[in-house]
């Protein structure tokens, strides 16, 4: 029973630590400085961030009563949110480490809601409550920074796309199943703003195959060899 129970204080100690240091350690030395250089409006945002959590963090972890709401505890969980979703891995590891000193810290010297009952319970709780925050914020992290990579490479696809139809001297239109234009290259809006031929009239978001249709029953014979 000794042996387990020096086990489980170990483990969840050292899978604390790991959830809490490793992730600060790995983000800021894999881009160092350079996580830093940012605008102006951004550095501000993330003052005011770090001043708002920690404010919040020390009156629920150090100025509340032992016997207080357990409820306090969720209020530095909206500014957690806030550093995952605006700043990714870096945010989020950084203020989960400020939020565990301060907890840890608060504990140690028998204040906040984690200094109520027996030592030992009080650290017990103290840890899981970190690790349980620290996966929740890293997880969304993560699913943050792989949302906006993949929405980065969407965006330089269709950059190479879009020059890719654009070096094309014939009209190009891309259009979908139901025949509604979605792009046209730089040839077709040149002949939509010389307002001379059928594609002056069809723009995008039009349905191409439609306006083709009316334009050969009304005799256009151009229309008559798209349908």
């Amino acid at each position: 029973g000794t042996y387990l129970e020096i086990w489980r204080i170990r483990f969840v100690s050292n899978a604390l630590a790991a959830l809490t240091i490793t992730p600060l350690i790995l983000a800021w030395a894999d881009a160092g400085l350079s996580a830093l250089r940012m605008e102006i409006t951004r550095i501000l945002e993330g003052e005011l961030l770090l001043f708002l959590l920690i404010t919040v963090s020390f009156i629920v972890f150090y100025s509340s009563a032992p016997d207080s709401d357990p409820a306090l505890l969720f209020l530095p969980l909206p500014f957690l949110l806030w550093a995952a979703a605006r700043f990714g891995s870096h945010g989020s590891a950084t203020t989960v480490f400020l939020v565990s000193f301060l907890c840890i810290w608060a504990a140690a010297h028998g204040r906040g809601p984690f200094a109520e009952g027996p030592a030992e319970q009080s650290a017990v709780s103290v840890q899981v409550f970190l690790i349980v925050i620290s996966m929740t914020l890293m997880a969304l992290a993560a699913v943050i920074e792989e949302r906006d990579h993949t929405g980065e490479q969407l965006r330089e696809r269709e950059a190479l796309n879009r020059g890719v139809i654009d070096s094309l001297t014939s009209r190009v239109a891309i259009l979908d199943r139901t025949g509604s234009i979605l792009t046209t290259n730089e040839s077709w809006r040149r002949a939509a703003r010389s307002r001379s031929t059928l594609t002056s009239r069809i723009a995008v978001g039009a349905n191409y195959l439609d306006m083709c249709r009316r334009a050969a029953h009304a005799g256009d014979r151009s229309a008559e060899r798209v349908v």
